[in-house]
């Protein structure tokens, strides 16, 4: 098994890898309206 994970400013895009085949792949959108604190 391996984890893919790409960060960028908007998206983290997560991949979960079973040898050369793709298992399961997940997108979390980054917030916004939050401030650094939060």
């Amino acid at each position: 098994m391996l984890l893919a994970v790409d960060v960028g400013n908007t998206n983290v895009t997560l991949a979960l890898f079973d040898g050369e085949r793709l298992a399961a792949d997940w997108r979390l959108t980054s917030r916004h309206e939050w401030t650094a604190d939060e």
